[in-house]
């Protein structure tokens, strides 16, 4: 009977499993379910949060808990062949979410036809309503994105990685107009692991590419000709030095220039190194750049060897030869010409040094030529190197100066900080501009030794400022760093010392960094700027817009002000871009809540419209100029 007992047993047990494993393939008994919650926060802006619950009944109800942010979203367990209906035939505040929401939100097949959209997403492609966009835009890759390779990178990633964050791509919007996108996808995979679909979140980001764009061009093309400005030239050179690439650099400065200034006036000027550019651009071909280095001085970047350089060369000083009828007025002008080959050489700067040289030699005999450098021209930049020499030891000849400019609150006229500018006052030259000796600082390596000396003195001239009751300790004083500084392991170490000995408090001091100097090793930048932040020292973005950080990547470094450069506010009131890169630089500062500062302020309609457009501080000469004892001069 115990045997007999147990075969029973045996066979009724098989029999329930045989059952058990029906019932698990068709209702999905212990599956696990991965539930796709869309979260919404104040702004209406959609993120998206998975979490997994194994079923215990094809049948059951469950309710969801710990997944909200407002109520429980209760969900009907069914089979995974059911789960898509399921998640959108959602409850009632799921459906309210999906429809109102800012962002599209789409799920669509694997091979790229939409099964749901929200209205969102509709308007954003320029249809009705879903139901139209999913009748009729049946083939995404080819009906949505411009380049379709683009929907195939989408794709890709999907698979590979089973979401894709912030992928942008231009795409066709119902009436053939192109506006950009960002896209935060998954891919949904039964509890096989079998792809089911993709669904995710659209939002247009169009005016962000466009102020993107505005902010590229600005960085690296000259707004008055159209041509690379110095920063491009720069790139370039430097890309085609690191390549080892044999070409030629030719530094052109128009003659006489300054005469057809003062006789015919600006505007004259202006569009006489329009016309020059264009030209100079017309005779060379797509690989080679031309580049407005500075006022009417360019560069030329010629992929051939000296004797073709040669001859083009020939070819501008015969063009310019010719009268040129500018608003029905003749102007005549030459050009001198410098070049060099770049074979030997490593760093731009002194190629570029050299093809100065070259043109400063053809000026010397007699302009309206070429020159080619030889070293035998080095004898004529003796003045320079004895600058070089003179520039290391200019501490310890005690020749370096600060003046102070201070930084206003435009409403107030309250000074609420103030930047330290260094000087040298040159025994034999006099006071020398930053302009001329910094860019030798930089080339050689000076420019450590020079930022410490600024930092310590500015610490120490703002704290004897407040023990002798000139100011109080809500007024800061702001340094600038080069990129080396920015770069350097001991960045952190240096403004410590400079704070302990001083014994000015962290706040009372703000650093500022170009855009150029953050651009590379973001990392270790950020890493030695959130040290800094953290002590209380504040930081600032200085000459905005004239180097190039991409605005997606800007909120990743820890700073609370930003400086619109002196360029965008000199050409406030006049015909172009400048009104709208000023407020869009606003603008964007706001939404990161960072402080602006508008710099270099020259007239009382410049000072007029920035008030206008919510600029809170700012300098410049119409405010005060830079000097070594401001509190004497406001005396």
């Amino acid at each position: 009977m115990a045997g007999l007992g147990f075969i029973l047993l045996l066979f009724f047990g098989l029999l329930g499993f045989s059952r058990w494993w029906h019932l698990r393939d068709k209702y999905g008994f212990f599956n696990q379910l991965e539930v796709g919650l869309a979260l919404v926060n104040h702004q209406g802006r959609i993120g998206w949060a998975n979490d997994y619950f194994c079923t215990l009944s094809g049948y059951d109800r469950l309710a969801l808990s710990g997944m909200k942010p407002k109520e429980e979203w209760p969900l009907r367990t069914v089979p995974w062949g059911s789960y898509r209906a399921c998640v959108w035939a959602g409850g009632d505040g799921y459906r309210s979410f999906f429809e109102n929401a800012i962002e599209g939100i789409f799920q669509t097949t694997v091979d790229g036809r939409y099964l749901r959209v929200n209205p969102a997403l509709a308007r954003i492609y320029g249809y009705h309503s879903p139901a139209e966009l999913v009748v009729n835009l049946t083939n995404i890759a080819q009906q949505l994105y411009v380049d379709s390779q683009r929907r195939a990178e989408f794709v890709r990633l999907l698979q590979q990685q089973d979401q894709v964050c912030d992928f942008e791509a231009e795409i066709y919007r119902k009436d053939g107009s192109r506006i950009w996108i960002a896209e935060n996808a998954r891919a949904v995979r039964d509890g096989q692991g079998r792809l089911l679909y993709y669904e995710g979140t659209v939002e247009d980001i169009t005016r962000r590419k466009q102020a993107e764009d505005q902010l590229l061009r600005h960085a690296f093309y000259d707004p008055l000709t159209g041509l690379a400005n110095r920063a491009l030239c720069l790139e370039r050179l430097r890309e085609w030095l690191a390549q080892e690439r044999y070409f030629t650099l030719l530094f052109l400065d128009l003659d006489r220039f300054k005469l057809v200034n003062d006789t015919l006036g600006h505007t004259v000027g202006d569009e006489l190194l329009v016309q020059v550019g264009q030209r100079l651009q017309a005779w060379l071909t797509p690989a080679d750049l031309v580049a407005r280095w500075a006022g009417d001085e360019f560069v030329i970047l010629l992929g051939t060897g000296v004797p073709a350089a040669q001859q083009w060369a020939e070819q501008v000083l015969s063009y310019l030869t010719q009268p040129l009828t500018i608003r029905e007025q003749e102007v005549v002008v030459a050009a001198s010409i410098g070049m060099v080959a770049s074979q030997g050489y490593t760093q731009p700067e002194t190629l570029l040094r050299d093809a100065d040289t070259a043109m400063y030699q053809a000026k010397l005999r007699g302009k309206a030529q070429w020159a080619l450098f030889d070293t035998q021209m080095r004898a004529q930049i003796a003045g320079r190197l004895q600058l070089e020499l003179d520039l290391r030891r200019v501490i310890e000849r005690q020749e370096l100066v600060l003046h102070y400019q201070p930084i206003v609150a435009l409403a107030t006229e309250r000074v609420v900080g103030w930047e330290a500018l260094v000087r040298w006052q040159h025994p034999q030259r006099g006071l020398i501009s930053p302009g001329e000796f910094i860019p030798l600082a930089e080339e050689i390596g000076f420019t450590l030794v020079l930022g410490q000396w600024v930092l310590q003195t500015a610490t120490g001239q703002l704290r004897h400022w407040q023990q002798q009751g000139l100011c109080d300790d809500q007024v800061y004083m702001s340094v600038n760093l080069s990129g080396r500084q920015v770069a350097h392991s001991r960045l952190v170490a240096w403004v410590q010392t400079a704070l302990q000995e001083s014994g000015l408090l962290p706040r009372c001091l703000r650093l500022e960094v170009t855009e150029n100097s953050i651009s590379e090793g973001v990392e270790r930048v950020v890493s030695h700027l959130t040290t800094l932040g953290a002590l209380g020292v504040g930081l600032s973005i200085d000459d905005f817009g004239t180097g190039y950080s991409s605005l997606s990547r800007l909120h990743q470094f820890p700073m609370d002000m930003l400086k619109i450069d002196r360029s965008f506010i000199c050409s406030l009131g006049q015909p172009g871009p400048a009104t709208n890169l000023v407020q869009g630089i606003v603008t964007l500062a706001a939404s990161l809540e960072m402080q602006v500062v508008a710099e270099g302020i020259e007239t009382p309609a410049q000072l007029w419209e920035l008030k206008n457009m919510g600029v809170t501080y700012g300098q410049g000469f119409l405010l005060a100029k830079p000097c070594p004892d401001p509190w004497l001069s406001v005396a």
